[in-house]
C-alpha cells in the first residue's frame, strides 16, 4: 500500500511488519475532461511533479493534504495518485484491497466537487452518491466526513446519517455505526438481495467495474478481468454463493418490458444489480442457516428444494424463503422444466408470492445459472416431452418405491422423459400395501418405446409371492421381468417387456379364501397433448372374483 506523506509529499510504501501508520484517506467522484474539469493526478504524474503535468487537478491533492494535516494525521491515501495502474497486479491487489484500506483508515474525506455548502443546494443532485465506489466509501470507515468544493467541513456520516440514508438507501444502523467491528457484523446482517439493492442506482465508467467496486460490500475477492462486461457481475455472484446460503441472491427482477429473443426465460443469477431495485425491501423469512445448501456446477446451480405448481402447469414455483418488508406473503420465482433435471428462471420480470397449489419434492436440482447459456438451451415442450411417459398411482392401495433413470425423471408431474431416445426402456418400481385382504407385494412397470415409436408396456414381480397374469385366461407369471429390471439389463428387459407384454397380473391373498385382488396397468395418449408424445401409464389394484376380472385387465398391451 503506496501512502503520500503529508510533509515532504514523498510516495512510501516500506512499513515495518507491512502495517502502514495512521493515515486519511479521499473519497471523491473522477473528472471527466469531456466536462471541461481538470484531469485527475495519476501515479506516474505525482512521481515526475506538477511541473510535468500543470493543468491536472493538483488542487484537489493539495486540499486534502492540508486537512489530513490540520487532522494531525502524517499520511494520506488518494487513489488516482497512490495506485499505479499501469500494472496489472497492484491494480489487482488494489482493487481486492480497497474496502479494507478504507475500514483501516483513521478518517475519510468524502469531497463533493457539486455541492455549494451557503447555496443550500440539495444533497441529492450530489454524483458522488451515483458512482459505484463511493458506496464502499461511505461505509468502511468508521469516520467519514463531508466537504463541498470549497473543503467546507458538511458533517460526519453520523451526523448525516437520516439524509443520507434517504438517498441511499443504506440502513441507518449501519451509516450510525462507530467501528469497524459494528459496521463488518452489520453487513453481514444485510440480506443479499438489500446489499446488491444499495447499488441499483450508481455507475461506473466501466461495466465491470460494477462488480469489482462490491467486492467488500461482500467480502469476497475476485481478480480483475477488464474486457469480460458484464460477465463479472456473473462471476461476482459464484464467488459470493461459495460461502452464503442466503437465497435473496436469487430475488431480483428483470426490467419492465424485457424480453429475451424468442422466449421470456432467464438464467437464476442477475446480469447487473440494477435487477435488485424491488419495489420493498427484502427481509428474509428466517435466517440463512435454515436454508437449503446450494453450489455452482457445470450443469447450474444444485439444489434441493420442494417446488409448488401453478396455474400455469409448465411452471413450477421455488421459494425463495423472503418477503417485501412486513407483508406475510413468501416470495419466491417460477421454473420452467427442461428435461435431465435443469431448470430455467421462467418470467423474470416478477417475483411471485406463493401461488395456490401442490408441493413436490424432486430432489436435487439443477437450474441454469447465466441468461446466455438460457438462451441457447431453451427447448420448446415437445422436445422435453416427446415420447414421454406420465404416471398416474392408485396410492391408497400402491406405494411408489424407485424409478429408473433418476435424471429423466420429472418427480413434480411424475414423468419420466425418454427426450425421443429409440429404444428407450425405463422401470418404475411400487409396491402394493398391506392390509388385511392384501400382500406387500414388490413389482415394476417396464415401459419403452419400440423401433417405429410405439410404447409399450410389461408388469412384473418379485419373488416369493403367487401370482399369476390375466392375459386371456390364467398363464404362470414368472419373475425374470423382475430380475433383469433389478439388475439393469436393459435388453433383457425390452425383450421380455416386448414380447410378453402382460396387462395385469393378479395377486392372490384371501381372509377365510374369499378375498382376491387384481392389479393392472394401462397406456395410452394424453388426448389433450398427444401431439408432443405424452403417455398416460395409469397403474391400479381392485378386488375381483374368478368369474368377473376388472375392468381392463385382459387382453394384452396393444401398440398407440
Amino acid at each position: 500500500m503506496k501512502l503520500i506523506h503529508c510533509a515532504s509529499g514523498r510516495v512510501e510504501s516500506d512499513w515495518a511488519e507491512g502495517v502502514p501508520p495512521p493515515y486519511a484517506i479521499l473519497s471523491h467522484t473522477w473528472a471527466q475532461p469531456r466536462d471541461g474539469s481538470p484531469a485527475e493526478v495519476s501515479y506516474q504524474d505525482y512521481v515526475t511533479g506538477r511541473k510535468a503535468s500543470p493543468s491536472r487537478n493538483w488542487d484537489k491533492i493539495d486540499r486534502a493534504i492540508q486537512i489530513a494535516i490540520e487532522d494531525g494525521l502524517e499520511y494520506i491515501w488518494i487513489d488516482s495518485c497512490c495506485i499505479d495502474k499501469t500494472s496489472s497486479a497492484e491494480l489487482s491487489e488494489a482493487i481486492n484491497s480497497m474496502f479494507q484500506w478504507y475500514s483501516a483508515a483513521a478518517v475519510c474525506y468524502a469531497y463533493l466537487e457539486d455541492y455549494d455548502k451557503e447555496a443550500k443546494g440539495k444533497l441529492a443532485s450530489c454524483k458522488w452518491f451515483y458512482r459505484g465506489w463511493t458506496l464502499q466509501e461511505l461505509i468502511a470507515p468508521a469516520r467519514v466526513e463531508f466537504y463541498d468544493k470549497d473543503w467546507k467541513n458538511l458533517g460526519s456520516r453520523q451526523s448525516l446519517s437520516d439524509a443520507i440514508a434517504d438517498i441511499t438507501n443504506v440502513d441507518r444502523e449501519i451509516l450510525l455505526a462507530d467501528s469497524v467491528e459494528a459496521t463488518s457484523r452489520l453487513l453481514c446482517q444485510a440480506p443479499i438481495a438489500k446489499r446488491f439493492s444499495w447499488s441499483s442506482k450508481r455507475a461506473t465508467t466501466r461495466p465491470e467495474d460494477l462488480a469489482y467496486c462490491l467486492l467488500g460490500i461482500f467480502q469476497v475477492n475476485m481478480p480483475p478481468l477488464y474486457g469480460e462486461g458484464r460477465r463479472a457481475f456473473i462471476r461476482l455472484q459464484k464467488e459470493i454463493m461459495k460461502d452464503s446460503d442466503d437465497l435473496t441472491i436469487f430475488a431480483w427482477q428483470a426490467p419492465p418490458g424485457y424480453k429475451v429473443s424468442m422466449s421470456e426465460f432467464r438464467g437464476i443469477l442477475a446480469t447487473s444489480a440494477d435487477e435488485f431495485s424491488l419495489p420493498a425491501e427484502v427481509m428474509p423469512t428466517h435466517a440463512a442457516g435454515f436454508n437449503p445448501s446450494f453450489e455452482v456446477t457445470n450443469k447450474g446451480l444444485k439444489i434441493d428444494v420442494p417446488l409448488k405448481t401453478t396455474a400455469n402447469s409448465e411452471d413450477m414455483w421455488m421459494s425463495l424463503n423472503c418477503r417485501y418488508g412486513f407483508e406475510r406473503a413468501t416470495l419466491g420465482v417460477l421454473l420452467r422444466y427442461q428435461g435431465a433435471n435443469r431448470y430455467i428462471r421462467s418470467k423474470p420480470q416478477v417475483l411471485q408470492f406463493e401461488p395456490p397449489g401442490e408441493w413436490t419434492r424432486p430432489g436435487q436440482i439443477f437450474i441454469i445459472l447465466d441468461t446466455a447459456v438460457a438462451i441457447t438451451t431453451i427447448l420448446e415442450p415437445s422436445a422435453v416431452h416427446q415420447n414421454s411417459f406420465a404416471f398416474s398411482l392408485n396410492e391408497y392401495r400402491l406405494q411408489m418405491v424407485s424409478v429408473s433413470h433418476p435424471n429423466r425423471w420429472y418427480q413434480p408431474k411424475n414423468t419420466m422423459n425418454t427426450y425421443g431416445e429409440p429404444n428407450f426402456v425405463g422401470c418404475y418400481f411400487f409396491r402394493t400395501r398391506k392390509t388385511l385382504v392384501l400382500l406387500e407385494t414388490d413389482i415394476v412397470l417396464a415401459f419403452g418405446v419400440g423401433s417405429r415409436g410405439e410404447p409399450w408396456a410389461c408388469l412384473g414381480i418379485g419373488k416369493g409371492r403367487k401370482a399369476s397374469a390375466g392375459m386371456q385366461g390364467k398363464v404362470e407369471m414368472n419373475t425374470d421381468l423382475y430380475d433383469a429390471a433389478v439388475e439393469e439389463k436393459w435388453d433383457r428387459v425390452r425383450q421380455l417387456g416386448m414380447t410378453q407384454q402382460i396387462h395385469g397380473i393378479r395377486i392372490y391373498h384371501s381372509v377365510d379364501g374369499r378375498g382376491k385382488w387384481g392389479l393392472f396397468a394401462s397406456v395410452a395418449p394424453l388426448e389433450m397433448i398427444s401431439k408432443e408424445g405424452i403417455y398416460s401409464v395409469k397403474i391400479g389394484c381392485e378386488p375381483f372374483s374368478d368369474s368377473s376380472f376388472a375392468p381392463g385387465l385382459k387382453g394384452a398391451l396393444k401398440p398407440v
